[in-house]
């Protein structure tokens, strides 16, 4: 259980396209994007992208987005499962589950991408972004956002580029290299992953931390035999 560590109006954030309440606090959105972007009390957001919808990205936490969200779950065709930009802060999410099969022809997709944000907490989850082209999670400041991730924690995560866990069955790396990387922390503050789990190896590096990484966070549960990190992850 997630202790929540705010209290917030139950107020539905507004949504990209058209999203309905499947239950009390529930979104459910098939065909479109949802946005976050004022308090919310909700016990779960599900999003599915197939190949021939409209939007690309799956879930927005942008500014002004604040408060607790139960779970939060994707099924992705075309582009990025979660993105978290500027603005978003004080946020507890209790648990993501993200699935990609698929992405537009150029599309760079990670399963989650925090360009900023402040004191945002995932308790645990499961990111099985199996098209990825760059990472199945990713911290790093946006170019165009201008805010440095601050205390953005992940915890429990199990990252699984290959498909360890792909719930369809196909052949690990059926759907492609399995991301350039598969968890990066690039520029952040007091950020990074506790009790991470990688289930397999990704294209290039398997942990990557940048340079410009101010206290990057790490701790791990699991990684598998030959795992290829950066300088300075322990």
């Amino acid at each position: 259980m997630v202790t929540r560590i705010l209290i917030v109006a139950a107020t539905v954030a507004a949504a990209v396209g058209s999203a309905s309440a499947a239950a009390p606090g529930s979104i459910v959105s098939t065909g479109k994007s949802w946005t976050c972007s004022s308090s919310v009390d909700l016990t779960s957001v599900t999003v599915t992208i197939d190949a021939n919808d409209p939007s690309e990205d799956g879930v927005f936490l942008r500014a002004g987005c604040t408060g607790y969200i139960g779970s939060i779950t994707v099924d992705q065709w075309r582009g990025d499962g979660i993105v978290v930009g500027a603005g978003a802060h004080d946020l507890v999410i209790g648990s993501i589950n993200v699935h990609c099969y698929a992405h537009n022809a150029g599309k760079h997709q990670d399963g989650v991408q925090v360009m900023g944000g402040d004191n945002i907490r995932v308790a645990r989850g499961y990111i099985g972004c199996y098209s990825a082209n760059d990472s199945q999670a990713t911290i790093h400041e946006g170019v165009a956002n201008q805010e440095l991730p601050t205390n953005v924690i992940f915890n429990r995560l199990t990252a699984d580029p290959a498909g360890v866990q792909d719930p369809t069955g196909s052949p690990l790396y059926h759907y492609g290299a399995g991301g350039a990387y598969g968890i990066a922390n690039g520029q952040s503050s007091n950020s990074g992953f506790t009790n991470l789990t990688l289930l397999s190896l990704s294209h290039l590096h398997d942990l990557y931390q940048g340079a410009d990484a101010v206290n990057p966070v790490w701790s791990f549960r699991y990684l598998p035999p030959g795992v290829r990190k950066s300088p300075g992850i322990p």
